[in-house]
């Protein structure tokens, strides 16, 4: 694990000293309007669909797009939630190269919301050049991620959560090359719970 707390510090200062900013500018009015219509635009977007399922490209946005509850799909949600999280806790504390974390945590992050739409998918962009980083695509890797293109430009044709099916061929990659790192019957490098 990096313990790279004087980036997590940094950045947290950073987040605090653009809101006072903001609230400088534009006053705190302007904060509390938000946080005031937060939960409706919430409960507009997610639980009424008013952009349509077929937008979200994440797991809720599937389970919605099948005609699922908001219970299940937000369940579903849950579930991959929190397994991508376990999964990125285990490969920090691994000793894969630093470009296989890299690209699970971006990966993991699209995987990990319910709010994604098909322009957030760039992301991926990330996850795919730290996997370059780490070694060159041979063709199996080069042909999942021609399948990933193809899922994010068939959302311009299909009224369909194809930009999931991108965001799980990347993380199909990540897990592919993880594996093939990890000696087979050794123990993992770094514990979860350590």
């Amino acid at each position: 694990m990096g313990g790279h707390w004087r980036a997590f510090i940094m950045a947290s200062l950073t987040a605090l000293f653009l809101l006072a900013l903001s609230n400088a500018v534009f006053g705190w009015a302007t904060l509390i309007a938000f946080l005031h219509v937060l939960p409706q635009t919430s409960q507009t977007l997610m639980d009424e669909g008013a952009v349509g399922w077929s937008k979200l490209q994440s797991v809720y946005g599937l389970a919605r797009w099948l005609g699922l509850s908001s219970t299940a799909g937000w369940t579903a949600q849950a579930v991959v939630t929190f397994a991508c999280a376990v999964a990125v806790a285990w490969l920090w504390r691994s000793n894969v190269a630093y470009a296989l974390k890299a690209a699970g945590l971006a990966v993991a992050a699209l995987l990990a919301t319910p709010y994604l739409f098909v322009y957030d998918l760039p992301i991926l962009a990330v996850a795919i050049a730290f996997l370059y980083r780490d070694r060159a695509f041979d063709r199996i890797e080069g042909a999942a991620l021609a399948f990933a293109l193809l899922c994010v430009a068939a959302f311009a044709f299909l009224s369909a959560p194809t930009g999931l099916l991108a965001s799980l061929a990347v993380a199909a990659l990540v897990l592919r090359r993880v594996l093939a790192e990890t000696p087979r019957g050794a123990p993992a490098a770094g514990s979860i719970l350590a």
